[in-house]
């Protein structure tokens, strides 16, 4: 029956003021040793929500958008429902080739060793990683913004 249920839960760090909405299919939570390596020890997970497997993209995401209208911050990168995502072989293999393709042609020829400027908000970061995560955008798009020379400067 457990196997049926997917436990939507809330991260707060000890101050009852959420920060994080997430989804387990196990009631004993073992992402906890997970959320604590990243956003620190003091981090509690609460279970906010059991509900069918078949549903919880639907009530990761109301759960998510209900704490937002409630007025809390939450540090979710989506609105909820993504959930891992399992390619097939052959979407592999053609995410492989397309790779392969940029590679061949020197897309991703770039000088790492920089720091790159973003024309558009105007910030400077010292690291690619850094960029990324704070533009909250994919490696594959980074690299592709990469190459417009509108957006992104080396500095």
């Amino acid at each position: 029956m457990e196997k049926e249920l997917t436990y939507i839960y809330l991260l707060h760090r000890g101050d009852n003021i959420p920060f994080y909405i997430g989804k387990s299919i196990n009631s004993n939570l073992h992402r906890s040793y997970q959320h604590k390596k990243t956003y620190g020890k003091e981090t509690v997970i609460e279970i906010i929500d059991v509900v069918n497997s078949k549903d919880w993209k639907f009530w990761e995401s109301y759960w998510i958008e209900q704490f937002k209208c409630w007025g809390f911050k939450l540090e979710n990168k989506n609105n909820g429902g993504g959930g891992p995502i399992k390619y097939s072989e052959y979407s592999r293999q053609l995410k492989s080739n397309s790779m392969k393709k940029i590679w061949k042609e020197g897309g991703f020829k770039r000088n790492w060793s920089k720091s790159i400027y973003h024309v558009p908000t105007g910030k400077s970061y010292p690291t690619l990683k850094l960029a990324k995560e704070d533009l909250s955008i994919s490696w594959p798009k980074l690299y592709k913004l990469l190459l417009d020379s509108n957006l992104f400067k080396y500095i």
